[in-house]
């Protein structure tokens, strides 16, 4: 009931079954207890065993199966105090991920990138994982890519708004290495996702088998931190052209007004830089070269 009620929020099918899959996944050991049995005790129970271990999917987690208790308060099948509240109540019993919500996203060096990249093992996440860093896109929209957004003739991948943070469309020039990746995933095409689950028939590859391939205290996310970081020591391209690689919003509301393109062109010149920095210590030379023309 609750799904059914909270339905017309959702941006999307996939963000409606991630929203499902993601209680039902890690809450399954209370999903058949009545909800005005559920204490403080039971939400631990939970909570505790994925909160170091998965620290997104849990934080999701919580905040969903607080919606739930919230729903369910509101329709009389339970009393009392949220046990699935964060503030006063969690926030003293959850083990602290050494402020990695209260401030940046944890992230690798950018010098360190090509080594990981190098060494990563042969694994169901290891190219959405490398396909994500090499598109400095966030680990949603990489892991849930349809083939339907990916152009090869004009090496270019078109997000729609309902998948975009700021729900904007955003062009992605597709890179030599990242056309690699998916001319790879192609040829194994097996879904209409460009990177299908292993268990679940039909469905993107979730996010857990890119985190277990990363080094301890590094977040997905913090990939994106370490491209901007690239940008602004290795390189000479104006913050408009790395700020648009990343989807965010520049400039005032008159100034995005005047400013029709989305640098495409000039992107496409960034990302292949930075792709081939990140696919070997080599590539160093090639981002002088970059720097030196702008």
């Amino acid at each position: 009931m609750v799904f059914a009620a909270k339905s017309p929020s959702w941006r999307s099918a996939v963000h409606a079954q991630q929203w499902q899959s993601s209680v039902t996944r890690y809450a399954a050991a209370i999903r058949d207890v009545p909800i005005d049995h559920i204490d403080d005790m039971a939400a631990r129970s939970v909570l505790i065993p994925i909160w170091l271990a998965v620290p997104s999917p849990a934080s999701r987690v919580r905040g969903r199966c607080e919606e739930i208790w919230d729903y369910a308060k509101v329709h009389s099948w339970c009393a009392g105090e949220n046990p699935f509240r964060w503030k006063g109540n969690l926030q003293h019993v959850l083990p602290r991920r050494q402020k990695l919500e209260q401030s940046h996203h944890a992230a690798m060096a950018y010098q360190d990138i090509p080594a990981f990249l190098a060494g990563l093992p042969d694994s169901i996440g290891r190219l959405p994982l490398e396909f994500a860093i090499l598109t400095a896109t966030r680990s949603s929209e990489a892991r849930e890519a349809p083939w339907n957004e990916i152009n090869f003739t004009e090496a270019i991948w078109m997000l729609p708004p309902e998948r975009m943070k700021a729900g904007q469309s955003h062009r992605i020039p597709l890179a030599a290495r990242p056309l690699e990746i998916l001319q790879t995933m192609k040829a194994r095409r097996a879904s209409d996702f460009v990177f299908p689950s292993p268990v679940k028939s039909g469905r993107p590859i979730s996010e857990e088998p890119l985190h277990k391939l990363l080094p301890p205290g590094v977040t997905l996310h913090g990939f994106r931190s370490a491209f901007r970081d690239w940008c602004a020591e290795c390189t000479h391209y104006p913050r408009e052209i790395c700020e648009e690689a990343l989807a965010h919003t520049v400039g005032s509301v008159v100034e995005r007004a005047y400013r029709r393109t989305d640098l495409l062109e000039r992107r496409r010149e960034l990302m292949e830089t930075w792709a081939q920095h990140c696919c070997g210590p080599a590539a160093e030379n090639v981002v002088s070269i970059g720097a030196t023309r702008r």
